[in-house]
């Protein structure tokens, strides 16, 4: 039997804020959990903010797994960060 949890990744790209302006924005974030993509979300200059809420399901198990962003600045190309979690 696989047993699901619930779990609500959010991603905000910085420390601080990133400029969102016309010449220097975020296009997009990539989430992934281990290899699994779960999906890509774009964004307009000035009109967005680069952060995203996303409620997600993670077999479960006792084991530990790996939650990596992939974000794109159109000035400063891609930056990745990975967080390891436990699912309980």
């Amino acid at each position: 039997m696989t047993v699901v949890q619930n779990f609500n990744a959010k991603i905000r790209v910085g420390e601080i804020e990133h400029p969102n302006e016309n010449g220097h924005f975020i296009q997009w974030i990539e989430l992934y959990v281990g290899d699994v993509y779960l999906g890509r979300f774009d964004f307009a200059p000035v009109m967005t903010r680069p952060e995203i809420n996303l409620l997600t399901t993670i077999a479960h198990g006792n084991r530990k797994t790996t939650l990596c962003a992939v974000v794109r600045c159109n000035l400063h190309g891609i930056w990745e960060n990975t967080k390891e979690i436990e699912v309980q």
